[in-house]
């Protein structure tokens, strides 16, 4: 099936979306499960049957990233999405106070499968939901809802 806009018009226009997303992104850092590494200073050590006076140390690594994503807050203690401010719509999704969306490109997608939180303006969040993927002609964004975590 023939195409009304060819590949090299469509190459243009995906450019321009990773143009907006450039300009009008900002840094968030994605914080994943910190690694944990299992060290034991004498390499006789048998787990299994102990050995006295033989210790192991556990030393968590924090994994973390930083890459660029679009923000929008939420300011309302919970905001209904309906056609209609007056309409009683089926569609009830509850944000709470300080929710946040953000949409991220492929990278960060990729890097916040396994995220447990995102800091932005020194504030952090956890992940609600899954993933919604969007782009003109393929996935080439990923949009995210965020919730605040209460410290």
């Amino acid at each position: 099936m023939a195409s009304l806009i060819s590949a090299a018009e469509k190459n243009t226009l995906n450019g321009v979306l990773r143009d907006v997303h450039d300009t009008f992104s900002r840094d968030i850092a994605i914080i994943k499960e910190a690694q944990k590494t299992v060290s034991s200073p004498n390499s006789s050590f048998n787990s299994v049957y102990g050995t006295a006076g033989a210790t192991t140390s556990i030393v968590n690594v924090t994994q973390s990233g930083t890459f660029k994503a679009r923000v929008k807050y939420y300011n309302q203690d919970e905001q209904y999405f309906s056609s209609e401010a007056n309409v009683d719509s089926q569609l009830k999704i509850k944000l709470p106070a300080g929710s946040v969306r953000i949409k991220v490109s492929g990278d960060a997608h990729e890097y916040l499968k396994d995220a447990k939180r995102i800091q932005l303006d020194n504030r952090r969040f956890t992940i609600e939901g899954d993933s919604r993927p969007h782009g003109l002609f393929d996935a080439q964004f990923y949009t995210y809802y965020l919730k605040p975590i209460d410290e």
